[in-house]
């Protein structure tokens, strides 16, 4: 489990499966091809970037953040994607040279 600091951080991940809970300030994440655990909790949230998200094995655990997945705005563009909620936003870039298309799939809720 990989948590961050005050400031602008980068955490990158292991070869194992990795769990990284975001925080406050501006955060870059960036993956390495196993299962990653992307934690946020309602005081977890503010502009994330993420790189190489893998669609059905990266997972997004919204479970503390008193959201749902109808309380998210989606907009899978061709390289990058935004999930917007009313706590904060997380960017994603490109998988692996393939566009990201995130759903209710990629996401874990109370």
């Amino acid at each position: 489990m990989l948590l961050d600091g005050s400031g602008a951080d980068q955490l990158i991940g292991s070869r194992a499966d990795d769990q990284m809970t975001g925080g406050r300030d501006e955060l870059t994440f960036e993956l390495d091809g196993a299962q990653d655990l992307f934690v946020y909790g309602a005081e977890d949230w503010g502009s994330d970037t993420i790189f190489d998200f893998e669609d059905e094995v990266d997972l997004f655990d919204l479970s503390e953040s008193g959201l749902a997945f109808n309380d998210l705005t989606i907009v899978n563009e061709d390289f990058q994607t935004t999930i917007t909620s009313s706590l904060g936003m997380i960017t994603i870039l490109e998988n692996f040279n393939e566009p990201v298309q995130i759903t209710e799939a990629d996401f874990l809720f109370a």
